[in-house]
């Protein structure tokens, strides 16, 4: 199986499945303390589709991240298959398909699974070699945005009913609307007939 590894640029990967939004953030923290990636990802050569690893491309991004450490494997081989996880509902997909839905509609997260006839080895890179020489200062945090942006899309949340605001008494009723309410517990005016309360 023909593999080579790069370190490509970020905007020129194309991801072919969305992610999970608590997924996400976990591995984001994961990596941040970890203070490199761990495992490139896998990427179709020639067309840029990320086959393997978009938890883990999101997440780069998150951390401020320029460049992204890839293998490219030939995708037309039969070096490499693809189905699908249980979960996902669907029977099977094509290569075709996961080439078709790249950065226009891509997948549910977790949907295709590529298998290789020979295991790819870790190759730890630095997170400071993927970063731009101007990031002195790595972000402590990773971007609510960048995560959020990268999540599946969730229905917005609905907007609090509000009560009707509560009228006020003013000081410029007439003295015959007052004496038509009685008010417990409170001192009678000039001239009414109820006893002020003992203090």
């Amino acid at each position: 199986m023909r593999v080579r590894f790069a370190i490509v640029e970020a905007t020129k990967l194309r991801p072919h499945e969305r992610v999970d939004a608590n997924l996400l953030l976990r591995l984001t923290e994961h990596i941040q303390e970890d203070g490199f990636l761990q495992r490139p990802l896998l990427v179709a050569e020639g067309y840029y589709v990320i086959l393997d690893g978009h938890h883990r491309y999101h997440a780069l991004l998150a951390l401020g991240c320029t460049h992204v450490p890839v293998y490219f494997v030939d995708y037309t081989t039969d070096d490499i298959t693809v189905t699908v996880w249980p979960e996902s509902g669907l029977k099977g997909v094509t290569k075709q398909e996961v080439i078709a839905r790249a950065g226009k509609t891509p997948f549910p997260p977790k949907t295709t699974r590529h298998l290789l006839m020979e295991p790819l080895p870790d190759k730890p890179v630095p997170l400071k070699e993927l970063r731009p020489a101007s990031l002195a200062v790595p972000p402590r945090t990773p971007s609510s945005e960048a995560v959020s942006a990268a999540a599946t899309p969730r229905e917005p949340p609905r907007a609090p009913r509000r009560s009707p605001p509560k009228r006020r008494a003013t000081k410029g009723k007439r003295r015959g609307a007052a004496a038509s309410r009685p008010r417990a517990r409170t001192s009678a005016g000039r001239g009414g007939s109820r006893r002020p309360r003992s203090r």
